[in-house]
């Protein structure tokens, strides 16, 4: 074999294992890190800085991040008993592969939302996206999970400014948790996203010159493989846990502060619980429950051919005392006895007058998981607050009504 030969052989081997070991998103500026803001969990910021590398994550812009591709996170609470996997794919979301052209003659619903709607807490399997896409039939039905944890409101209708347009769903399915309210003030060049445009990559260039680039970049290449895990939570001392800067205080109960520190117990909570009497009794106005990035959102969808589905998810303290007992161990003193009744279902009542408003199907799953708890099941991990897969086939079995109804709504009004 000649010299020319031998060469032009070994280049298109190496092009061959380049494709095979090294995949290449379909649109390169699509990822779930550039609508996730720094600092909400230590361990992605890690990952976006350096991919796997050991830094700190303090005030780092977004275009310092670099995307996030096929990882696998760890999702840990030592007191719920929960340590699951979470896997991320090419575009840094949760779950299966998916390609950005849907396929012909196929169903495409989309889920947005923060941690509720990714799965925080159970495994890949029993996400609401996953559970909803086993009860719709596997044929010709593609749900996608585009739940980004520690997100809120204006981050729901910039990641929809983006995502809809480009993966064209025929139905959006918004999911709020009671911690989505108040809503956080964003400005409209933030939720309108409007300088985004797709960066489509090319089939035919050769991928190892692509490879080097990302190399050269510092972006670095996603392998075919999950690297992980990666926890979400670093342990004491690094600036992402709150117990690096100030010690836990001394009324939360030693076994927590113990779990906190070890990165093993979101460090965030305690936080949560002193916030918590406010934002639940907190009237919601039209600024308080994000009104305009609710009507940007029923915009975006609407101007582009879908349907929109609103869902709420309550906090599990408004469901069961038991719930509240175990967040009091976290060391706030709590004004209520109770926080079960009438008044701690504000959020509710004020969202389906908004939703009436909007013209946006509600589906308010608080009546189905307080009868499912009263009952005797638990939905929720206590001390966590994320839901177990009985709460969460619970929350896709009430999303299904809801999407089955709009496909049906949209069979009939087609031509």
């Amino acid at each position: 074999m000649t010299t020319g030969l031998l060469l032009i052989s070994s280049l298109a081997i190496c092009e061959a294992v380049a494709r095979s070991v090294f995949p290449v998103p379909d649109v390169l500026n699509f990822n779930r890190i550039d609508f996730t803001p720094p600092g909400v969990f230590g361990g992605f910021d890690e990952l976006a800085k350096e991919g796997a590398g050991g830094i700190d994550s303090s005030g780092f812009s977004y275009r310092e991040r670099k995307p996030i591709r096929n990882l696998t996170t760890l999702w840990i609470s030592d007191p719920d008993g929960v340590e699951v996997e979470n896997t991320l794919n090419l575009y840094g979301f949760r779950g299966e592969p998916f390609e950005i052209q849907k396929t012909p003659n196929t169903t495409r619903v989309m889920l947005l939302g923060d941690s509720f709607v990714e799965g925080f807490g159970v495994g890949d399997a029993d996400t609401i996206p996953q559970v909803l896409e086993r009860a719709m039939g596997t044929a010709g039905v593609e749900v996608l999970n585009l739940g980004v944890g520690g997100i809120g409101l204006p981050e729901y209708a910039r990641l929809a400014s983006v995502a809809v347009p480009l993966l064209k769903p025929d139905v959006v399915v918004v999911v709020l948790y009671s911690n989505d309210f108040p809503a956080r003030h964003r400005s409209d060049d933030y939720y309108r996203a409007p300088d985004f445009r797709a960066r489509v990559s090319n089939p035919l260039q050769l991928r190892t010159l692509s490879l080097a680039k990302e190399v050269r970049s510092g972006v670095g290449p996603a392998p075919f493989y999950h690297r992980g895990p990666f926890p979400f939570f670093l342990p004491v001392p690094h600036l992402s846990n709150p117990f690096t800067h100030l010690p836990p205080h001394e009324t939360i109960a030693h076994r927590l502060t113990e779990a906190m520190l070890a990165g093993r117990l979101n460090p965030m909570i305690p936080k949560a619980t002193s916030t918590l009497e406010e934002r639940l009794l907190a009237p919601l106005d039209r600024a308080s429950a994000g009104y305009r990035y609710l009507a940007w959102l029923k915009h975006v969808v609407d101007r582009n051919g879908a349907s929109l589905i609103a869902a709420y998810i309550p906090a599990h303290v408004t469901i069961g005392d038991h719930y509240r007992e175990m967040w009091s161990e976290f060391g706030t003193a709590f004004v209520h006895e109770s926080f079960t009744g009438p008044p701690f279902r504000q959020h509710q009542r004020d969202l389906t007058r908004i939703f009436t408003e909007l013209e946006i199907p509600f589906v308010d799953t608080t009546s189905a998981i307080r009868d499912a708890e009263g009952r005797g099941r638990r939905l929720y991990h206590g001390y966590d607050s994320h839901m177990n897969p009985t709460g969460y086939s619970l929350v896709a079995g009430e999303l299904h009504k809801a999407v089955e109804t709009s496909l049906a709504s949209r069979r009939r009004d087609s031509p």
